[in-house]
């Protein structure tokens, strides 16, 4: 009798385990999904840049990407734009852009270098999606030279919340 509830004592940490195991490559996975789908939307806006009209002009000249913010408040950014702003400064540098980091510069107290473009984005929550437009602007003139959007469905705005971020941030706006 004792040999039958060791082995169902067993058999019941073995399963406990498994299906704690199976939880955390489940949500690793989700986590995985979602970090694909964000590297995803910075492809598509920096996809959007390379085949803009001006891209050969655009790629000569220096361009900081400012953080993305909510659309009339500078003050305000969110976890997943500032994953946005560090995918999108890879992927326009991976397709040919000068992109300037101000703040590796200043940490390292580099000399601060011309800049001719400023990449500046900005979100809007509505209640099925948030709409981030992005556009480079001419330092000079203040001249839209580019711009790109893409829509952030509120499922992956959720999951987000979810996997990075304690506090809740997303309030959609109808």
């Amino acid at each position: 009798m004792k040999q039958i509830k060791n082995l169902i004592l067993f058999a019941f940490i073995v399963g406990f385990f498994s299906v704690a195991l199976n939880a955390q490559e489940c949500e690793s996975l989700y986590r995985d999904n979602t970090a694909s789908y964000i590297n995803q939307l910075t492809k598509s806006i920096a996809k959007q840049y390379v085949n803009a009209k001006n891209s050969t002009h655009l790629k000569e000249k220096n361009i900081l990407i400012m953080a993305t913010y909510e659309s009339g408040d500078m003050n305000k950014s969110l976890p997943i734009t500032q994953r946005i702003d560090e995918n999108l400064m890879y992927e326009m540098a991976q397709n040919g852009f000068k992109i300037v980091d101000s703040n590796t510069m200043k940490y390292l107290n580099l000399p601060e270098v011309e800049i001719a473009y400023i990449l500046v984005s900005t979100y809007t929550n509505y209640k099925y999606e948030m709409v981030i437009n992005s556009r480079i602007i001419d330092k000079k003139t203040g001249v839209i030279q580019a711009s790109a959007q893409v829509q952030v469905p509120r499922k992956v705005l959720k999951d987000v919340e979810k996997l990075y971020n304690k506090n809740s941030w997303f309030t959609p706006k109808e």
